[in-house]
């Protein structure tokens, strides 16, 4: 069995704050995903931190909001997997922390440093992803609340999991 962690940016006609993330941050991506195949109808499904909270949609509905621009394969056996969904399923409509993302954009700019930490009250896309693989056993290398979709994606990479076609 296998789930994705997959980054985008947004595909809106004015994506002003996808566009300022990718700035700052220097890649072609502004959003972390985690995609799982839905055990039940076998439909691919999108869990992520939005600004609406915690929610999953259709990787179709998906896809007309965000342009897809890599994802990582993720293995796991079945009692992973089952883990991963039940616990990214009950943290549907947990909000999304605007004030980690805030705290994230001071830090970076302004070259300061703090902590941004509030545990499982909020989440911002990031998070949510890397704490996936926090449940399969690999460490993070930093306190959760504050790893950024680039922190996350050097992760991956630094594991050698491997990049796949998006389809």
């Amino acid at each position: 069995m296998s789930y994705r962690i997959g980054f985008s940016r947004s595909a809106l006609a004015v994506p002003w704050l996808s566009d300022l993330i990718r700035k700052i941050e220097k890649r072609p991506y502004s959003h972390a995903y985690v995609r799982m195949t839905d055990p039940y109808n076998a439909r691919d499904v999108v869990f992520q931190a939005t600004g609406a909270g915690v929610n999953k949609c259709n990787f179709d509905i998906f896809t007309g909001h965000n342009l897809p621009v890599k994802e990582y394969e993720i293995n796991c056996t079945e009692a992973e997997f089952k883990e991963i969904w039940t616990w990214l399923s009950d943290k549907l409509g947990i909000p999304y922390s605007r004030m980690q993302i805030f705290w994230i954009f001071v830090k970076k700019v302004f070259r300061v440093s703090g902590k941004t930490r509030n545990g499982d009250g909020e989440f911002i896309c990031s998070e949510l992803a890397a704490k996936t693989l926090k449940i399969k056993g690999i460490q993070l290398p930093k306190y959760e609340d504050e790893i950024t979709p680039s922190d996350l994606d050097k992760l991956l990479q630094s594991y050698g999991f491997s990049l796949v076609p998006i389809s």
